[in-house]
């Protein structure tokens, strides 16, 4: 009678021998698992983070500690254009261009944003010429900001971005000439009721 050949038995006995030990070293895997996971008695293992807050610096009104105009009349002052009396106004003469308004503050500050009121009494802005283009320098910002306003007596604003500014110029470059309101006829002057300036006190104005 033929007789199986034996490589094969021993084939299949080093398979088994393996599949035996591999059981071993998983058995062994898992209770090592086990062991990690419940030792101390069960307890979970914390985990701690680190957690910043920022607190958001609230944007506000900023009073410049001088305000300067190369135009101005003795009536109607540079200082009307800060004094928050909307009662005052600014006037400068020429219909305004040409004229510039510097602006300093103490300490720096960040300044987000500007706003320009003309006059509200609709006879005195018809009357009087208005901003129509400006040009704003600060001592923090490289490149100049041309920009052009609506003839409108509503607040108008003008994005700024510094990041440091000690002093800000506003040039008139163009202005709205005056109208004849109701028979009456119009003032050669600009007249400008408000500037506004929103931001912070510079972060680093102390260095």
């Amino acid at each position: 009678m033929p007789v199986a050949p034996q490589p094969m038995l021993r084939t299949t006995a080093g398979a088994r021998a393996l599949m035996v030990l591999a059981g071993v070293i998983l058995s062994v895997a898992l209770l090592a698992l086990m062991v990690n996971v419940f030792r101390g008695g069960g307890e979970a293992v914390e985990s701690t983070t680190t957690t910043t807050t920022s607190i958001p610096v609230e944007i506000k009104a900023l009073t410049p500690v001088s305000t300067r105009c190369s135009s101005e009349l003795a009536a109607f002052p540079c200082s009307a254009l800060t004094d928050t009396d909307p009662e005052n106004r600014w006037n400068a003469t020429e219909g305004g261009v040409g004229a510039e308004l510097t602006f300093l503050f103490s300490p720096p500050v960040q300044i987000t944003e500007l706003f320009i009121d003309n006059v509200q009494d609709e006879e005195r802005f018809r009357r009087n010429a208005r901003v129509k283009g400006i040009e704003i320098k600060s001592d923090d910002i490289v490149q100049s900001i041309i920009w052009e306003f609506d003839d409108t007596n509503q607040p108008q604003k003008v994005q700024i971005g510094s990041i440091r500014t000690s002093s800000l110029t506003i040039t008139i470059t163009s202005s709205y000439p005056g109208q004849t309101f109701e028979g009456k006829e119009p003032f050669p002057e600009l007249a400008m009721q408000q500037i506004t300036f929103y931001g912070r006190v510079s972060p680093d104005a102390g260095g």
